[in-house]
């Protein structure tokens, strides 16, 4: 599988994240070809969140809020996890500041919220396992 970047999302087009020949993917797995440990070969964000569900976009935007640079991994192709997967006309009465809000209204709020951290987004990319080098 190929990280892939979907501009629709306002993310970065320029973002290191790969998926390397052992499998791994992340913030600290070296790039193909590379030497564990290089600095030049690690992958360049503070932050690699694994979940573009509702938990992960917040996450992605806290962060973002924080002055991290941001990396947001899922395995399905698009955000919202179970949400947008299983219930994007569904009325959801549970969530803080809203009395009542469609699963696809909650889902577009949230990426509209992390969008102002300019997050890296790699949409049908699994994270099998993450290496740390160093």
């Amino acid at each position: 599988m190929t990280a892939h970047i979907d501009n629709y999302y306002n993310g970065t087009g320029d973002c290191a994240v790969t998926e390397c020949s052992n499998g791994m993917i992340g913030a600290m797995a070296p790039q193909q070809g590379s030497t564990a440990g290089s600095v030049e070969s690690l992958c360049k964000c503070d932050l690699l969140v694994i979940g573009a569900g509702p938990t992960g976009l917040y996450a992605t935007y806290y962060a973002g809020f924080r002055g991290l640079e941001v990396c947001l991994v899922d395995a399905n192709d698009t955000v919202g996890g179970q949400i947008t997967a299983l219930f994007p006309d569904k009325v959801i009465r549970d969530v803080a500041g809203f009395s009542e809000v469609t699963g696809a209204e909650l889902v577009d709020a949230l990426v509209g919220q992390a969008s102002s951290a300019h997050p890296h987004y790699h949409l049908g990319v699994v994270a099998n396992e993450l290496g740390h080098y160093g």
